[in-house]
């Protein structure tokens, strides 16, 4: 029987190169390739074992952008640098935008 970590390791290399794939895609590619029947819901459970194993927990990754932010902050003052988020439990990022100080000066002495 296929555990949800075997589905992953043999889901990770193909996820990499099609990444709007979905659950039934997964089970379908799995069922194909090994030649295996899968439920479902352990296909879905692979596959969220292999998106994290691609991209890391997704609070990790959220905090190397916060630390990211701080770092630019740090490194470049007078920088602007805006993290934009959405939602009110869980944040989601939205969208960046950054301007390194250099960077404004020559725009501001442009106009």
């Amino acid at each position: 029987m296929a555990s949800q970590g075997w589905c992953a390791d043999r889901l990770e290399g193909w996820l990499k190169k099609n990444p709007n794939k979905r659950a039934k895609d997964a089970r379908d590619k799995l069922e194909g390739d090994y030649g295996i029947k899968l439920k479902y819901s352990k296909a879905w459970a692979g596959l969220k074992v292999a998106i994290e194993q691609i991209h890391g927990k997704y609070d990790e990754s959220f905090q190397l952008l916060v630390n990211w932010k701080a770092q630019m902050e740090a490194a470049s003052p007078g920088s602007i640098v805006e993290l934009e988020l959405e939602g009110t439990k869980k944040h989601r990022f939205k969208r960046i935008f950054f301007c390194l100080e250099a960077m404004c000066r020559w725009i501001s002495c442009r106009m």
